[in-house]
């Protein structure tokens, strides 16, 4: 069963594997945030996302470092959706 702990710990894996900074601390906020990706997506759309992150040299800032992606930014329902369907491939 996924729960918001696993999404919260997969990303702080994430951040590692590609450079990024890693959240600290799983607020009520983030809790929040997460519940409400999870009443909308399925484990597999999660790895999707991820795997998506991973994946993109936009999102993991190969160029010039500069990226959208932090642990808020790719939970907001919207961006979550553009990851999803590419938009960063």
């Amino acid at each position: 069963e996924l729960r918001p702990e696993h999404v919260f710990e997969f990303y702080q894996t994430l951040a590692l594997q590609i450079a990024r900074p890693a959240p600290r601390d799983f607020t009520p906020e983030r809790r929040q945030m997460v519940k409400g990706r999870m009443g909308q997506r399925s484990l597999a759309d999660f790895k999707t996302v991820f795997a998506k992150c991973r994946g993109s040299p936009f999102l993991r800032g190969d160029n010039d470092g500069r990226t959208p992606l932090t642990f808020d930014w790719l939970m907001k329902k919207a961006n979550f959706q553009k990851v999803l369907e590419g938009n960063y491939d």
